[in-house]
């Protein structure tokens, strides 16, 4: 579920962010893939080691971790890079939908 919310996400509604960004987030895509890798194998690591409790503080550093990757794109991509990764964390920890995993800030319009 979590990879066909991920493909909603990037087909759906962060398509049209991605093709106004498309040069420097599929850039992202093909050269920071190790990067957005790291930042998801910590997900899981702490996942799977730390405290069940703080399972939306992990969440949360992910999706920072992951709009870091995407932030030289300016913030709309860095929002995609939110969002991205937030759609199949979210799926697996719906209780984690609150404001410290929401991507939207002020700034990015």
């Amino acid at each position: 579920m979590a990879l066909i919310n991920s493909f909603d996400f990037t087909c759906g509604a962060g398509f049209g962010i991605f093709a106004n960004t498309a040069n420097c987030v599929s850039g992202v895509f093909q050269n920071s893939h190790e990067d957005l890798k790291r930042c998801r194998d910590n997900l899981n690591y702490q996942l799977i080691n730390g405290d069940p409790k703080m399972a939306c503080t992990y969440v949360a550093d992910s999706l920072n971790c992951t709009r870091t990757v995407f932030r030289p794109c300016g913030n709309m991509a860095d929002y995609f890079g939110c969002e991205y990764a937030r759609t199949p964390s979210i799926s697996l920890f719906p209780h984690c939908s609150s404001v410290n995993t929401n991507c939207l800030v002020t700034n990015y319009l």
